[in-house]
């Protein structure tokens, strides 16, 4: 085996596929000539020898949605079936909270306090719960769902599967559920995923003038920067900070 032979395969393997891929790619190839090389198949140090895509943090912004394109994905879903009840119980909660997939797909009964008029966010990347203001909106869209649309059974997850077997939904059923809905809307929305939701929600709070910090806070970020990606997106904010730019020195012809 030669290391042309290695840069010939991933010619062949990389056209349409995105950096992140090709970089996986070879990193597997390299544990896997690493491990040939220990057990003597091959002489050479081949893993060494293979260069890779360079991925930088934050190399990519964030997909997000404006503001108004989201109000307008919401009120487009038919909320006159049980699927559809869901579908809008569950991308509100993600529009008006910030919420990820997961953690949407991770809430239960237990989590709503009717009496305190509060919700409870399981943050799994933090791992510190959050505990927000129940919305008017958003508790009369999950009323709706549970009376109307949420099937009889004895468990305590939230968002449950509307047909047999009853079981909780997953985060690629919420990302079915999602692009089933823009389809429907008829909106002119890119293909992506639920997650734009949530960057759609941290965009319009920067521009409301809301906190850096408190963003973070609600987002459940650890770090910071994480959340000053957004500033990235706040492209009419950055304009008015924009400085002219300084003429030079007149150039004779």
């Amino acid at each position: 085996l030669t290391l042309k032979q290695i840069y010939g395969y991933l010619e062949k393997r990389a056209p349409g596929l995105q950096r992140r891929t090709v970089a996986s790619t070879v990193s597997f190839l390299r544990a896997f000539l690493r491990f040939e090389h220990e057990q003597g198949v091959i002489s050479k140090p081949l893993h060494e020898m293979i260069d890779s895509p360079r991925i930088y943090r934050h190399e990519q912004l964030p997909r997000a949605l404006p503001w108004e394109t989201v109000r307008a994905l919401l009120a487009s879903i038919d909320r006159g079936n049980r699927s559809g009840m869901r579908s809008y119980a569950i991308l509100l909660l993600m529009a008006a909270y910030g919420m990820r997939s997961s953690e949407a797909a991770s809430l239960a009964l237990d989590d709503i306090d009717w009496n305190a008029g509060v919700i409870r966010i399981r943050r799994r990347k933090s791992g510190t719960p959050l505990v927000l203001p129940l919305i008017d909106e958003v508790g009369g869209a999950l009323v709706e769902y549970i009376e109307k649309a949420r099937p009889e059974v004895d468990r305590r997850e939230l968002f449950l599967r509307l047909v047999a077997p009853s079981g909780p939904i997953g985060e690629g059923a919420i990302n079915q559920l999602f692009h089933s809905c823009i389809a429907q809307s008829g909106l002119d929305i890119p293909q992506q995923g639920p997650h734009c939701i949530r960057h759609s929600f941290a965009v319009h709070m920067l521009r409301e003038g809301t906190a850096l910090k408190t963003i973070g806070d609600l987002l459940g970020h650890k770090d910071a920067r994480s959340t000053c990606t957004y500033l990235r997106l706040a492209t009419e904010d950055l304009m008015d900070v924009a400085l002219p730019v300084p003429r030079g020195p007149d150039v004779e012809g």
